[in-house]
């Protein structure tokens, strides 16, 4: 899919101009007295921002390309090709396979966001915003413009999740799936995208364990086409799942991985993630987008985290394993477990570069 291109370096040449333009002429007037000096530009009236730290103006005979250059600088990878999230605004686009992990919070519609994300974040040095739209049931075409289709849309806040945030602003999307093999997948995922106008927006979608263990090839045959498109790809689910079926190994390690490992286990629920699997989804989206490496992020924030419905972590094998048990808090306590994740979640973003 061709998203249309913007340039930003149109906007700030012809501003750039016009404020060159009008220091000339200030200079012409106050000359020699003022000192100006040739591409100097004068502050803007009004202003409360601190320039203290700020770079010099570019001089009047700037080129086309620098210019250009300068207008993308906020959005081009660093010089080792990493992508800082220091000051992005990012959300989470889906459902209820997104926040029993940990990633975001339960509920708080909307609004700001500080689970496992946002925490990941801070450790790492990045003062990241994350806002929440996850809603449980959720499907991607509930968050097109075509509005929400599914039961329980009308949430209090009104159908559609999106409506009354400045889409505009958001760095990076994360979006995901809900546990259907849907036939229109990459067409649902394309109508979301089209609601973000910014052409320098990122998008990251996140495949969950449940497409894999459930066979469900419409979504995780297209992810190839998702990348083509220019998603970033952070397939956290294909990690648990290649672990628990023994097609993913972590040396060194004692422990017996099973589904139950990273999946919940009540007389209904056999799909949703757990804190585990929260974890590798957060480390493998935070991996993905910044280029960095997940060895040593280690799960500091792990008692800091609400999980599920809105329950902590030492609280959550006795709600969501009343029909099985799990050895998901032996992982955690495992240096070696936890380097050996740390390692494969490095080599499954590797994949989808």
């Amino acid at each position: 899919m061709e998203r249309k291109k913007i340039s930003a370096a149109g906007n700030s040449r012809a501003a750039f101009i016009g404020r060159s333009l009008l220091s000339l002429l200030l200079c012409a007037a106050l000359a020699p007295a003022a000192g100006c000096a040739r591409g100097a530009l004068p502050p803007e009236t009004g202003s409360t921002e601190d320039t203290s730290d700020t770079a010099e103006a570019p001089s009047a005979n700037v080129t086309e390309e620098e210019t250009t250059a300068a207008a993308d600088e906020t959005t081009a990878p660093s010089d080792d090709g990493t992508y800082s999230l220091d000051g992005r605004r990012v959300i989470f686009i889906g459902n209820s396979m997104i926040y029993f992990g940990g990633v975001v919070s339960k509920g708080g519609y909307r609004g700001r966001d500080t689970g496992w994300f946002y925490r990941i974040c801070r450790e790492n040095g990045d003062d990241t915003e994350v806002i929440d739209c996850t809603y449980g049931g959720h499907h991607l075409y509930d968050y097109t413009e075509a509005g929400c289709r599914t039961k329980g849309c009308d949430v209090g806040i009104g159908g559609d999740l999106l409506s009354g945030l400045d889409l505009s602003s958001f760095d990076v999307v994360f979006i995901s799936e809900s546990g259907d093999n849907n036939a229109n997948f990459v067409r649902d995922v394309e109508n979301v995208m089209k609601r973000f106008p910014r052409p320098d927006t990122k998008f990251v979608y996140m495949c969950h364990t449940y497409s894999y263990s459930s066979g469900h090839t419409k979504v995780t045959g297209k992810l190839g086409e998702l990348r083509d498109m220019g998603v970033i790809i952070a397939d956290w689910g294909h990690v648990c799942f290649d672990i628990y079926k023994g097609l993913a190994k972590i040396p060194d390690s004692v422990i017996k991985y099973e589904k139950n490992t990273f999946v919940n286990k009540t007389s209904s629920d056999g799909h949703h993630p757990n804190p585990l699997a929260g974890y590798v989804a957060t480390l493998t989206c935070y991996c993905a987008v910044t280029g960095k490496s997940a060895v040593g992020m280690d799960p500091l924030s792990l008692r800091k985290v609400s999980f599920g419905a809105g329950v902590p972590f030492d609280s959550y094998a006795a709600k969501y394993y009343t029909a099985g048990s799990s050895n998901f808090a032996e992982v955690f306590d495992s240096p070696a477990d936890i380097a050996g994740i740390q390692k494969l979640v490095d080599k499954y973003v590797a994949r989808w570069k």
